[in-house]
């Protein structure tokens, strides 16, 4: 049994990771169109906590997407990214993981839902950080897919206050 103290719950923060471009819903991607293979900045997330005085140190993203496939067709996700001392100019883009294959159409064409999640050591890195994401379907039209992601923040010295 977790003590108040050790409670997970209290030891991190979720963050809305996704691009504050389409205020905070999730984001909708057209095979062959719009925002396909293309490479979306996500918010500007600070790590730090004045009611605590504390940074977090760690992170851990999760991309959730739920994509209309067609038979054999797929999704692939790209997660990189940045950090900044102010929040506005960034430096160079790292990549936190590889464009992978997430999803494949079943025979006849399927809905397909999962997440994928990647860890990051923020130690080192400046004060605001930003996840960047590249959804990627193979077909040339009709398949969709719409993803959302939230960056959970911990490694606190001290338990964060909000």
């Amino acid at each position: 049994m977790l003590h108040p103290s050790q409670d997970l719950g209290g030891h991190i923060v979720n963050k809305d990771a996704c691009s504050s471009a389409n205020s905070g819903a999730p984001s909708l991607i057209t095979a062959a169109a719009g925002l396909d293979n293309v490479e979306v900045d996500g918010q500007t997330l600070d790590r730090y906590i004045a009611a605590s005085v504390a940074m977090a140190d760690s992170s851990v993203i999760t991309v959730a997407y739920l994509a209309a496939l067609t038979a054999t067709e797929t999704l692939s996700l790209r997660i990189r990214y940045q950090d900044s001392a102010n929040g506005s100019s960034w430096n160079t883009a790292v990549e936190l993981t590889a464009a992978a294959v997430v999803a494949t159409g079943a025979g006849g064409g399927s809905n397909e839902r999962g997440a994928l999640e990647a860890s990051l050591n923020l130690r080192g890195l400046e004060r605001y950080v930003r996840f960047s994401i590249t959804a990627d379907l193979s077909a040339s039209g009709t398949d969709t897919c719409t993803y959302h992601a939230v960056a959970a923040f911990g490694g606190y010295d001290q338990v964060p206050r909000a």
